[in-house]
């Protein structure tokens, strides 16, 4: 199995696994990451047992990070309950899932947990950035006569 620290995706419906699919068509192959999808008519406790399934396909070694879609949800829900339940463990979980973080967090996965930690803080402010024609130097009326 592989070393690297284990990855798991969680998300209201095929978010993550489609997340996922994105990095591996960006990246090739990704071992030891997994997604789980939320859906409709499952519970919270249900939930965290199809998130421990993930979690058991994944060697967590040497860590596990989970991201979820929303902070608040069922998915990050869960995902504090595994924490809790898995003090112990070089367990973290993020909420605020998204392919910019998944492609820093793929590069990083064989150092240790707290250097993992330590580059999602500083990626994911920076994974979030708000696009502004004027800031590229395209008048908007420019851009509607080329569409």
């Amino acid at each position: 199995m592989d070393n690297r620290i284990g990855v798991l995706l969680a998300s209201h419906g095929r978010f993550a696994q489609e997340a996922l699919n994105s990095l591996k068509m960006i990246l090739g192959d990704i071992e030891n990451m997994g997604a789980v999808a939320l859906e409709p008519g499952t519970d919270l406790n249900g939930f965290v047992e199809i998130m421990e399934d993930g979690i058991r396909a994944l060697n967590t070694e040497e860590g596990l990070v989970i991201f979820c879609d929303i902070f608040g949800g069922t998915p990050s829900n869960a995902a504090a309950m595994i924490l809790m339940k898995n003090k112990e463990a070089k367990y973290m979980a993020y909420s605020g899932l998204n392919l910019g973080i998944l492609l820093e967090i793929a590069h990083c996965r064989n150092q240790s947990i707290s250097k993992v930690e330590e580059k999602v803080d500083e990626v994911l402010p920076l994974t979030l950035k708000k696009i502004e024609l004027a800031k590229s130097g395209v008048k908007s009326s420019e851009l509607e006569e080329e569409l």
